[in-house]
């Protein structure tokens, strides 16, 4: 019997031994369990990891998406064309070239980008160019331009006789007897009660505000657009309601030859103006910011926006502008607003002398061929003698793929001679009323 129960025994011993082997079990140092337990307890006392709450915070942000609106209606012009809307995060590329829109008798100039979430202009966006998506929502509008063949691109003789004028929508034309003839082809016309348009001026300290001057002019034509929402606006806002004072004084010239009757130099012709007046000091700037500051919360240098409209509008798409454009764009922009009945300012560079000014454009004249040859401008600068400039025409020249002014009266079309400038930036003031809707 003992000896079965050892046989048993033996069996039993191998058989954990052989298992012990398989599983590669290590040895136990008896002797120094305890310690190798302390010094294991003591190392996670010390290793405990700690969460990185930045790295965290990362990669939760990562996760955010942001609207991208991809709108082919944009620019200047509003077809019923479908608008892409989808979702990116941060730092994403998206390949404009793969989303370039058709529209028939025009090509993609380019694209223009508003940041919803933060109301920032991220400028232009070439039709090829990699886009990488910003942390916000992005509204990207396209801006479209007429697509003429090669021999039509090309610069060809012009012919300025036999002319046709058109006035910005809403704005009635002058009668036969309203244009006063200076000489060859150049022509005035003054305000009067009855005219349509505004002729902002200059009343001195503000010898540098030609290009507030000019945008005090395009909102009173907004202001006449939208006028009734506007004035229900104002019983609604939080703003100071003085600041909306648009009043404006009509047939301000005295005489025929534009003299202005010096006891009333110094009153408010434009209430916009004088609102401008009084918070920016006088110095150079550029008509869209004049319109940014005063409608939408755009500071300008060292002063706090007006933002009068900032509760209506979500971002400032309805200020369009163009730098240096060519004769396509300049005649698809110019006649596209004044069909539409929206208000125009000019920047442009003297070639004679360093300096810039601006302009209010409220019509162009054109040839039999459908050329704008000319265009009707009011400006802010006095006379010489202290006489005001009515509204007149400036001759057009399509040089060197510019746009570029000429001195109607002088008859020396295209040389150094009536060649006196070229145009930087056109800009355009929508008129947004589809925004009021509603308030």
């Amino acid at each position: 019997m003992r000896k079965v129960q050892y046989l048993l025994f033996l069996f039993i011993l191998s058989v954990c031994i052989y298992s012990c082997q398989e599983q590669n079990i290590p040895d136990i140092d008896v002797e120094n369990l305890n310690t190798s337990i302390e010094k294991d307890d003591t190392e996670k006392n010390v290793n405990i990891p700690i969460e990185d709450n930045d790295s965290c915070n990362n990669e939760i942000e990562e996760t955010i998406v942001y609207k991208l609106i991809i709108d082919p209606n944009g620019g200047c012009y509003k077809d019923a064309t479908t608008i892409f809307e989808t979702y990116k995060k941060a730092n994403d590329t998206i390949d404009m070239a793969l989303i370039i829109p058709v529209r028939e008798g025009f090509k993609l100039a380019n694209w223009i980008g508003y940041d919803d979430g933060n109301n920032l202009d991220l400028g232009e966006i070439a039709p090829n160019a990699v886009f990488v998506m910003p942390k916000g929502d992005v509204r990207l509008h396209a801006v479209w331009e007429l697509e003429l063949s090669s021999s039509e691109e090309n610069e060809q003789e012009i012919d300025y006789t036999n002319l046709s004028h058109v006035f910005i929508n809403g704005i009635t034309p002058p009668k036969e007897n309203e244009l006063v003839h200076v000489y060859n082809d150049q022509y005035t016309w003054f305000e009067s009660a009855d005219t349509k348009w505004f002729d902002v001026k200059k009343r001195g300290g503000d010898s540098e505000f030609c290009w507030i001057a000019t945008a005090a002019g395009m909102l009173h034509h907004w202001y006449i657009k939208n006028n009734d929402y506007i004035e229900r606006y104002k019983k609604i806002t939080s703003k100071d309601v003085s600041l909306y004072n648009a009043t404006y004084i009509y047939n301000y010239d005295d005489d025929s030859n534009g003299n202005i009757n010096q006891d009333i130099r110094s009153d408010p012709k434009s209430g916009i103006f004088s609102v401008f007046k009084k918070y920016v000091p006088n110095s150079a700037g550029a008509i869209r910011n004049a319109l940014n500051w005063y409608l939408f919360d755009k500071d300008l240098p060292n002063v706090v926006a007006l933002s009068l409209f900032s509760e209506v509008f979500s971002d400032n798409s309805i200020i369009q502008s163009k730098y240096n454009p060519n004769r396509v764009e300049f005649e698809s922009i110019i006649k596209n607003a004044v069909s539409n009945g929206y208000a125009i300012g000019v920047e442009y560079s003297y070639t004679k002398k360093r300096g810039q000014h601006a302009v209010n454009i409220w019509g162009y004249s054109k040839n039999k061929d459908g050329i704008i040859v000319a265009i009707w401008i009011t400006d802010s600068n006095t006379g010489v003698s202290g006489g005001n400039i009515p509204m007149h025409n400036y001759g057009i020249i399509y040089k060197d793929n510019k746009v570029k002014f000429t001195n109607l009266s002088a008859r020396h079309y295209g040389d150094e001679i009536g060649i006196f400038a070229e145009v930087i930036e056109l800009v355009v003031l929508q008129n947004g009323t589809e925004y009021f809707v509603g308030i």
